[in-house]
């Protein structure tokens, strides 16, 4: 069983659950945290939490094998956009989680859900994958597919509609790619954004969180992205370090973009 969740402090994250439930999932007779979980009886159930989702550290005790959280995303900018990623700490816990310490990536799911969102994304709207950052912390592997940037957007009836579809066609998409794990870029990834049959990424460390890429970090981004990485992706724009960098992850190919 896997589950797609939300907070019922969210206001795009509850958008986006009205159309799932509207479309795929239907009341079944379980609970979590007092409120009804739905099932789509394709193997994936949807279920709401009371916490933000930043820091649902709980939902390590659903009985599940992965996660997707549908949620806002917030930026200074406003932008309009649909961004995908994983989520742990390279440094400071300053949003969830914990200190030095990533969750459990699952990078074909974001991989599927990222080629969806990118088909036909509704007009204005720009389409991003993320590096890793905040909580919660999770050993259930799992991955974020968000709507931002700001609360214009958090209510767009249309983008919330297109995200939900996206993540239906996603988890059903048997698509596959090599796994890779990536450093450097900026907090937003251009030059490592996946395409087609290219690279399914986990763990990305931005090069703003590089002075915390250690023996631990760099063993957590291999160790803790499922399935395990065949390579190394790294966006040398701006990237000082390269040669300790590389001596982290030695026995992984290395791809220099």
């Amino acid at each position: 069983m896997n589950a797609i969740v939300c907070s019922v402090k969210d206001p795009a994250g509850m958008r986006i659950f009205d159309f799932l439930t509207q479309t795929e999932f239907s009341p079944s007779d379980d609970r979590w945290e007092g409120m009804t979980v739905y099932e789509n009886g394709r193997g994936w159930i949807l279920v709401r939490t009371e916490s933000e989702l930043v820091y649902a550290d709980n939902l390590n005790d659903l009985d599940v094998e992965r996660i997707v959280f549908a949620s806002k995303h917030a930026a200074v900018s406003g932008k309009p956009t649909l961004t995908t990623h994983v989520n742990g700490n390279f440094g400071p816990a300053d949003y969830g989680g914990r200190p030095a310490e990533l969750a459990a990536a699952d990078a074909l799911t974001e991989l599927n859900i990222f080629l969806q969102l990118s088909q036909d994304p509704p007009r204005g709207y720009e389409v991003s994958l993320e590096a890793t950052h905040h909580g919660p912390a999770l050993d259930i592997p799992s991955c974020w597919v968000e709507l931002g940037s700001a609360p214009e957007q958090w209510k767009d009836e249309r983008a919330a509609e297109y995200l939900a579809n996206a993540i239906l066609e996603g988890i059903r998409s048997k698509e596959t790619a090599p796994v890779a794990v990536g450093v450097g870029g900026g907090h937003y990834c251009p030059k490592l954004t996946p395409r087609e049959g290219e690279y399914a990424f986990g763990h990305i460390c931005p090069k703003y969180a590089i002075d915390y890429l250690d023996e631990n970090t760099a063993g957590q981004m291999i160790g803790r992205t499922v399935p395990n990485p065949e390579y190394l992706v790294v966006d040398t724009q701006g990237v000082k370090q390269k040669t300790r960098i590389l001596s982290l992850f030695e026995g992984i190919d290395v791809i220099m973009v």
